[in-house]
């Protein structure tokens, strides 16, 4: 089936889109260094939650070069809390290779863009379209969810012809607009109005929407089946020496959350509490009532808290590194956010 987009559904997206959209810290920036890290703070992460973010990146690390100058353990600190941190470590490989291989010259054609460590297909569209004004479609979930219901698209999202179908939807809709305002007032619309439970009646493209005139809005877009994220449990321990200093170590440089600190934990999948407290002449002294949890992409933790003694001297090869720091110290350190929780209702933190 084929979809054709018009200049009347352009004109009048773009018309609302300087209407009603939200002031952003990045919005109207062209500089595409600070569009690159506001897009790669926001995929899978709420805008009220970025802001923040961005604002002290940006305070901390004004200029591209300060990003390559800093060492990964400052990088992985400031994303602290924002989770995903690949995001990061991408950011400060993509700064090294832009200031050592490219003299700093951040480039502006799509091809040159994607040879930067850690810069897809949808970083690359955005960074040339909103940065150079140059005719990429960026295309997001939010993006999707419109396309879907406005021209009726039965096609599974996860699906390469549902894809491919909706770039070239919004890649038409370039030829009417400037190509960086008419991306976001696209995403913008998806944001704001076109929610996974929409307000219809504020959509300034109701009349054109085949989904609100056959009364179906709620089916599209069509997503597959989604499984269950499983439940993995565990224990998290305080364990402090004679000078009152906590134990923390660092995870390691390949698989999940590589160069965080943590405390010591286990994963009673891989190592049950009583093997794990044996092998590392661990003493229980107390439980917590609360419990650490978190929610990751693919499945979620929940973490019981025990203070513990340790009664010889520490060494795991699970973990790269480890070190005794004052409770004052802690935050210094970059940490997942589960451990920061258990911080906090252990009361190590303020």
């Amino acid at each position: 089936m084929t979809y054709n987009m018009t200049s009347d559904i352009v004109h009048a997206l773009v018309e609302w889109f300087h209407r009603e959209k939200r002031i952003m810290p990045w919005r109207g920036e062209t500089d595409p260094y600070k569009i690159w890290v506001s897009e790669v703070m926001l995929q899978q992460t709420q805008v009220t939650t970025v802001i923040p973010y961005y604002e002290r990146w940006i305070d901390t690390f004004p200029k591209l070069s300060h990003v390559a100058e800093s060492s990964l353990q400052d990088i992985l600190k400031m994303w602290e809390g924002l989770g995903y941190y690949t995001r990061a470590r991408n950011l400060y490989r993509g700064a090294v290779y832009i200031v050592n291989v490219l003299k700093g010259n951040f480039p502006e054609s799509r091809e040159e863009l994607l040879k930067i460590p850690g810069i897809g297909p949808y970083t690359s569209a955005a960074i040339a379209s909103i940065a150079f004004n140059q005719p990429y479609g960026v295309v997001d979930g939010n993006v999707s969810r419109v396309m879907a219901r406005l021209y009726l698209i039965g096609e599974i999202t996860s699906s390469s012809r549902f894809k491919e179908t909706v770039t070239n939807l919004v890649n038409q809709s370039l030829q009417w607009g400037a190509p960086r305002w008419v991306n976001q007032a696209w995403m913008e619309l998806g944001a704001l109005v076109c929610t996974p439970k929409p307000a219809c009646s504020a959509c300034p493209l109701q009349s054109f929407c085949e989904a609100r005139q056959h009364l179906c809005v709620e089916n599209f877009p069509v997503k597959p089946n989604r499984k269950k994220s499983p439940v993995r449990e565990g224990a998290i321990f305080i364990i402090q020496n004679p000078k009152k200093e906590i134990l923390l170590v660092q995870r390691r440089e390949s698989g999940l959350l590589p160069g965080l600190w943590e405390l010591p934990n286990t994963l009673y999948d891989e190592q049950p509490l009583a093997d794990f407290t044996m092998a590392n002449d661990l003493l229980l002294d107390r439980s917590y009532i609360i419990k650490a949890e978190h929610t990751y992409s693919h499945f979620k933790v929940i973490f019981e808290l025990f203070d513990a003694t340790l009664h010889s001297d520490w060494w795991n090869d699970y973990w790269d590194d480890f070190r005794w720091v004052h409770p004052n110290e802690l935050k210094s350190y970059p940490r997942p956010k589960v451990h920061i929780k258990a911080m906090r209702i252990a009361g190590l933190l303020s």
